[in-house]
């Protein structure tokens, strides 16, 4: 048999006679063949001799000590997360997770967590940029008075503040509410409400903000628990939206929410809802005269915005 000279010197391919042969100490584990009829040891090479310990050879000794070094290290980690948790957790006694009510089904089959329960806290203060006021939100404000507290601030890119606006701002009294909403003056195309620096996509509309606003603390105004009605309040504050729009869209909402204010003493029905504020909101900037129903309904509104301009 030809020896070789290299690890992996090979004959040449046109030699008929060609038996490659192979250097035992590529190989240093034991065959399988050889393990099987339980022969231990093998050929010294450049593995070494058979570890003494086990009887294995020293490759899969080797193997064998880092699978133990992997056992120790996530022992290890067990304890120092232990470290973290409750005295109590995983006890006999300790206070049990709240019975979602479908323990009984497979893991598979549970319905998720309701979503409420997974939302973070919301902050208590919230900053809304506007060039104008944005006076669906501050409505809502002034009929949740006891919970929000607004204030005005004026940025250096509008100029100089007006001599009303400086008076107003001192006769505003400091209150401890659950929501504080700072107004910043600025130049801006449309309200703009930034939850947080690392929240990139910002809330912008007026009624959208108000939306936020009566989730918070007067959810009845959208609806409540009622789907139909909440979806019903959507489609008119979407309709609504359309006064700031061209001439033809204003036109149309004003014939369509006049007609529906005829039937209805509000546009969803016996109660006022967010829908009637955005129409009154934005019916205000509306040059002209406003149909009978819709004067009407700003009436109805009327302590309402004096109240949201008072803010």
């Amino acid at each position: 048999m030809a020896t070789v000279a290299g690890m992996y010197a090979m004959q040449p391919l046109a030699d008929p006679n060609l038996k490659p042969v192979l250097p035992a100490d590529i190989y240093p584990m034991a065959s399988l063949n050889i393990a099987s009829k339980g022969v231990l040891t093998t050929t010294a090479g450049s593995a070494g001799a058979a570890s003494s310990t086990s009887g294995l050879p020293r490759a899969w000794a080797a193997l064998e000590q880092r699978q133990t070094a992997v056992l120790d290290k996530l022992a290890q980690l067990e304890k120092d997360i232990a470290k973290h948790l409750p005295a109590d957790a995983g006890k006999a006694g300790a206070p049990a997770a709240a019975a979602s009510g479908h323990e009984d089904l497979p893991p598979a089959k549970r319905p998720p967590p309701s979503s409420m329960a997974m939302q973070p806290a919301y902050p208590n203060d919230l900053t809304v940029s506007c060039a104008s006021a944005p006076l669906a939100s501050l409505i809502v404000a002034s009929m949740a008075k006891d919970d929000v507290f607004v204030r005005s601030f004026w940025h250096s890119s509008m100029g100089t503040p007006t001599a009303a606006f400086v008076e107003n701002v001192r006769r505003q009294p400091v209150r401890k509410t659950k929501t504080r909403i700072s107004l910043l003056i600025s130049k801006v195309e449309q309200p703009t409400l930034v939850v947080s620096p690392s929240q990139t996509a910002p809330i912008q509309g007026d009624s959208n903000i108000a939306r936020l606003l009566c989730r918070l603390h007067r959810p009845e105004l959208l609806g409540g628990n009622d789907i139909v009605l909440s979806t019903q309040v959507d489609q008119w504050i979407e309709a609504a939206e359309g006064l700031q729009g061209s001439a033809k869209d204003t036109k149309k909402v004003l014939k369509d929410a006049n007609a529906q204010l005829g039937k209805e003493p509000f546009l969803c029905g016996k109660t006022m809802t967010l829908a009637d504020i955005c129409l009154v909101a934005y019916a205000q900037s509306q040059s002209g005269a406003l149909p009978s129903n819709i004067k009407e309904l700003v009436k109805k509104l009327e302590s309402h915005l004096e109240a949201a301009r008072a803010l």
